[in-house]
């Protein structure tokens, strides 16, 4: 039976995650409120290290990528648009494992975030086996604004909780299932002249 894509985005992202994100070596990171923040999906992971400045105007008005409409709410400038971004890229990444689709992803991600390409070659990976999940797997369970964000750079943690879903093959037989169980992802998502975008994405746990 073949592992999750859950479990195959903790493995490609434990080696990086910390690596890139600050403070996640003392594994001190604040708690993710108890605030519940929606359910759906999510399965992404990996790491590169934003600059604190922003890569695109501040004043810039927020665009539709040519894939996906970003909610309305996740298009603010503010705190709770950045974290209502990373909520809604968590989900797009599990979606994208059962459509096969990864064109959301990359619209949503900035230039150099490894973890958001760690989740574009899983969901590859995915489909050149022929396999898929049949419906997403996650929940986002609760989200936390870290005090190290600035007004273009906000640092998220996100908690997901996971169920367990078959995976597939292109018959339809099953091969596998995700895991189950409770991840923190931390994001930084950075305001650049089309809106908010992923520019980092790790395990915090």
């Amino acid at each position: 039976m073949r592992s999750s894509s859950t479990m195959s985005y903790a493995v490609a992202l434990a080696t990086a995650a910390c690596l890139a994100l600050a403070g996640c070596a003392d594994g001190d990171a604040a708690k993710p409120s108890a605030t519940p923040s929606g359910s759906g999906s999510s399965s992404a992971s990996g790491t590169a290290s934003p600059s604190a400045s922003p890569s695109g105007s501040a004043s810039a008005s927020p665009s539709a990528t040519a894939s996906v409409t970003v909610p309305a709410a996740a298009r603010a400038h503010t705190e709770a648009g950045a974290i209502e971004f990373a909520k809604f890229y968590m989900l797009e990444a599990d979606k994208a494992y059962v459509s096969l689709d990864s064109s959301t992803l990359q619209s949503l991600a900035g230039p150099n975030c490894e973890g958001c390409q760690s989740a574009i070659d899983g969901v590859a990976e995915f489909k050149s086996a022929g396999e898929r999940q049949v419906r997403p797997s996650m929940t986002i369970a609760a989200t936390n604004p870290l005090p190290n964000s600035t007004k273009d750079v906000a640092q998220v943690q996100v908690q997901i909780r996971a169920a367990e879903v078959d995976i597939v093959n292109a018959k339809g037989a099953v091969v596998g299932a995700t895991e189950t169980g409770t991840t923190v992802y931390r994001l930084a998502i950075r305001w650049m002249s089309n809106g908010w975008r992923t520019a980092d994405l790790g395990l915090e746990q």
